[in-house]
């Protein structure tokens, strides 16, 4: 209910206490001095519960509220039984729908009604001709004073409703935009952190090709420089295919070798390039016909080249095994090399990315290691569900 609505029931309702208390002061329905003072006392105990409707209450403060209201109401019925004391009960009417829901609001206001008969009674004879019109007509006023309300009560309830509705929508938008700027952040990191490593993939790869066919060419220049100089158009061709590379990685594309071609295609060939560009010998072996979801291209792709490069780099190997395989529903790519191995092995941004991602496909990483023993590493991934581990 607006604020104007109500200060109109307030109007209204102070308005006919004092209409009720004034015509019976003064004029020919002047009440005796102690009827009168009754009656005052009777109407400032309703004027005093006008205050406690509005508030906040528990039932049975309610129920107890009305009762006395009723109670009143029916005492100055009795006072002024000549008079349209029939006001007052219009005017519990408002607060018992107010104070209840409308199936307990139509009880209580049948008690009304039936205490309203009781007064009347006083001044027409039961069921005479006076009596039954009196009562008609103001059961159709209490019908239409109680849908009025009844209308009043929703209408309040329902605005209350979208306010409360109103102010969680604006406590969740604006904790959806905190969301959204977190997540703005986040991706912006995630997203740096990924071409990151798409460029140490690109770079360093072709780096260690370059390194090694470098520190080959070196020996070869004072005894064989035609083959030298043979190395060196093969170094130049690795050096472009490595610019490609980081521009591809840049655009976050996926990588050349895997343009146009199957994943186990580009794996088989990465291997033979790489065997050719170092002088390693790089056994390729894979017994799954399955077809890999792009995701699973990247991820698998950039593991063995991070291998690779590891193997020639670190590990200072002549042979490198790999295998990839399908076990149930996962896929197993085992890379292995015959380098001086080591004991304590701290992952840098090459290892660390491969298990980030590893980790983000729903699958697992890991490697074994020792002293003269080579390195061993183990990819495992779901066969499906790694959609997302490209990035």
């Amino acid at each position: 209910m607006s604020r104007e609505a109500r200060l109109g029931l307030l109007v209204a309702r102070y308005g006919s206490y004092l209409f009720l208390f004034m015509s019976h002061a003064v004029g020919r329905r002047r009440l005796p001095m102690d009827r009168l003072e009754l009656l005052a006392v009777l109407l400032l105990g309703l004027v005093g519960l006008t205050a406690l409707v509005r508030r906040p209450l528990t039932r049975p403060q309610k129920v107890g509220l009305i009762a006395v209201e009723l109670a009143l109401t029916f005492a100055a019925g009795f006072l002024i039984p000549e008079s349209a004391f029939f006001l007052l009960y219009f005017i519990a009417l408002v607060d018992i729908f107010f104070c209840f829901p409308l199936g307990q609001a139509i009880a209580v206001m049948t008690l009304a009604y039936a205490l309203l008969g009781i007064n009347i009674a006083s001044v027409w004879a039961p069921w005479s001709a006076a009596y039954i019109q009196t009562m008609g007509s103001i059961l159709l006023g209490f019908i239409f004073t109680a849908a009025a309300v009844h209308f009043a009560v929703e209408q309040r309830k329902a605005r209350e409703q979208a306010e409360h509705l109103l102010k969680e929508l604006g406590a969740a938008h604006a904790q959806l935009q905190a969301y959204a700027v977190e997540v703005e952040t986040l991706s912006v990191a995630r997203e740096r952190q990924r071409l990151a490593r798409e460029v140490h993939d690109a770079v360093a790869h072709v780096l260690t090709g370059l390194l090694v066919q470098t520190q080959a060419i070196r020996k070869l220049l004072r005894t064989e420089p035609a083959a030298a100089a043979a190395r060196l158009v093969t170094i130049e061709d690795a050096a472009r295919r490595g610019l490609d590379e980081v521009r591809r990685a840049v655009r976050a594309m996926r990588p050349e070798h895997l343009e146009g071609v199957g994943g186990v295609e580009a794996m088989q060939r990465l291997c033979e390039q790489f065997a050719e560009r170092t002088g390693m010998r790089v056994s390729f072996l894979t017994d799954t016909n399955r077809p890999l979801a792009p995701a699973q291209d990247v991820l698998l792709y950039r593991t063995l080249q991070e291998c690779l490069t590891n193997a020639a780099r670190h590990g200072r190997a002549s042979t490198v095994w790999a295998q990839l395989s399908t076990k149930d529903d996962r896929i197993e790519l085992r890379v292995r090399d015959d380098g001086v191995g080591g004991q304590d092995v701290r992952p840098g941004m090459g290892m660390g990315g491969m298990q980030e991602r590893a980790q983000a496909a729903g699958g697992q990483f890991r490697y074994a290691t020792a002293p003269n023993a080579g390195f061993e590493t183990v990819l495992e991934l779901p066969h499906t569900g790694v959609q997302a581990a490209a990035g």
